[in-house]
């Protein structure tokens, strides 16, 4: 009998003991729950943040993909140049308007590719001046086929301008076409000027002789001591004596 009274508490204790385990786990389980639940809300919330990044940049990278010169003008590249290359073909073909198609080519000399470089060429070539020259010796440092157009155009204005009797020698731009060429496109340059009176030559080379361009300085030399009748001529100085001696001389005759 002791002992079933005692078997009974042991069972009775025992069982309390595992009441109050359950009632704990269920609790622990109930917060975790709670813990979980709440979490719900910042994970879809990150989603939709990175579901917007991600339309915007799709939304971005179709900008860049459109230039936006032909998004904004509804034109484009290649439209516009032909549009800007038959403008000046039609201001050329007008005499009165050759002011403004000058500055045109002078525009596509900035700005222009190669195309608009070449047709402004041509447009120097008809309306000549100073200019005109000084923008087709900028084209000189371009390169390829501008490069060989500008050299022929100068060289025609040039002798245009030998033939004419009116028009004034353009100095500067002549010496800084020099610098800029071949020999042999020089060579072209020097005989025009020798077609110009010694007043007017025999300067030009005398400024010509402090060129930093040894090839050319030895050409001016070469082309004076011709101009001078074979004088042997081996600096400016001797250049210069020369020039008064003639100069003299004319006045006397």
């Amino acid at each position: 009998m002791f002992l079933h009274k005692n078997n009974l508490s042991f069972v009775f204790l025992f069982g309390i003991i595992i009441l109050a385990l359950l009632f704990l786990l269920n609790k622990q389980n109930h917060e975790s729950e709670v813990v979980k639940g709440g979490s719900d809300e910042p994970i879809q919330n990150t989603k939709t943040e990175s579901q917007e990044n991600t339309v915007l940049g799709s939304n971005t990278e179709i900008n860049q993909e459109k230039p936006r010169g032909e998004r904004d003008a509804g034109i484009t590249y290649e439209e516009k140049k032909r549009q800007k290359l038959e403008s000046l073909q039609a201001l050329l073909d007008d005499e009165e308007k050759h002011d403004e198609a000058l500055k045109l080519a002078l525009s596509m000399v900035d700005k222009g590719d190669a195309e608009q470089k070449l047709a402004a060429i041509e447009t120097f070539n008809w309306i000549g001046g100073h200019e005109a020259k000084m923008a087709l010796v900028a084209l000189l440092d371009y390169g390829g086929i501008v490069s060989e157009n500008a050299t022929s155009s100068l060289i025609h204005l040039f002798q245009e301008d030998a033939q004419d009797s009116e028009r004034t020698f353009d100095e500067e731009a002549f010496i800084a076409a020099l610098d800029k060429m071949e020999e042999t496109e020089r060579d072209a340059l020097f005989v025009m000027l020798n077609g110009y009176p010694v007043e007017t030559a025999a300067p030009v080379l005398i400024n010509l002789m402090d060129s930093q361009n040894e090839a050319l300085r030895n050409q001016v030399f070469e082309t004076f001591e011709s101009m001078a009748e074979g004088t042997e001529i081996t600096s400016k100085a001797d250049a210069e004596e020369w020039l008064k001696k003639f100069l003299a001389e004319s006045k006397e005759d």
